[in-house]
């Protein structure tokens, strides 16, 4: 036999609760220490990823000119436009001492935050500014302030497969071994089923392949982090041979 199928499943993996950055002990999967290439054939896993979550879920404000920054935290959930400009005032209320009204133009789909003090600043430490339609500038002291792009709630476009064959740097996001971009299109709450066309193998010395490391990246290369109760699986071919 060259070649043999591999079923990695994250509930099996060395720490089941962090399903998107899994790390499995092979030697209980595999006993043929003679195979010395592998590559991914597919990837399963329910879109259990909120359009608002850990990564993106901040906005970094002042306040009347003082150069002090605030943070607003908004609670990670699935938001439609309407109801994450409640979450926003909710939030930027609780931050600041101003009172903040921030309303949802469905014509532009833009948002425009106002407050009730002489200024609101927004900065680019904040990591939710392409969901609420900022670019990364500082925005300028203003009484209110509208966005200049368009609310973006759709999520990840995708989300990158990157294995821990190749040699990297693991303080580093910058990930050169992505095996599979999956297109995320599927709603919350939906299984994504995806086959890798023409899958690239990897090499490795035969005896080798002991603890074997996946992560999922999405599209602006950040941990695409799933809860702890959700699984993935993976189904890799080891060959003894190149093809």
């Amino acid at each position: 036999m060259s070649s043999i199928l591999l079923l990695l499943d994250t509930k099996d993996s060395v720490d089941p609760s962090r399903p998107h950055d899994a790390v499995f002990n092979l030697n209980a999967f595999v006993k043929d220490d003679a195979f010395h290439a592998i590559k991914l054939k597919s990837v399963t896993f329910l879109n259990a990823r909120y359009n608002i979550h850990s990564g993106n879920n901040t906005l970094v404000f002042q306040e009347d000119g003082v150069s002090a920054n605030l943070v607003a935290t908004l609670t990670p959930q699935n938001y439609s436009a309407t109801q994450l400009a409640t979450e926003l005032k909710t939030q930027l209320d609780a931050a600041g001492a101003n009172t903040y009204t921030v309303t949802y133009n469905a014509q532009t789909l833009q948002f425009t935050i106002a407050t009730s003090g002489t200024s609101i600043k927004i900065t680019g430490d904040s990591t939710c500014l392409r969901e609420i339609g900022f670019t990364a500038q500082t925005t300028f002291q203003a009484s209110s302030t509208t966005s200049d792009l368009v609310v973006r709630l759709d999520g990840t476009q995708y989300v990158s497969v990157v294995s821990g064959l190749q040699s990297r740097n693991l303080n580093s996001n910058k990930y050169t071994n992505i095996l599979a971009r999956v297109p995320v299109e599927e709603p919350v709450g939906t299984l994504i089923h995806y086959e890798v066309q023409d899958p690239t193998p990897q090499q490795f010395t035969p005896g080798t392949l002991t603890n074997f490391s996946v992560r999922l990246f999405d599209d602006r290369d950040n941990l695409y982090v799933l809860p702890s109760n959700c699984q993935i699986q993976y189904i890799y071919e080891l060959s003894h041979h190149i093809h």
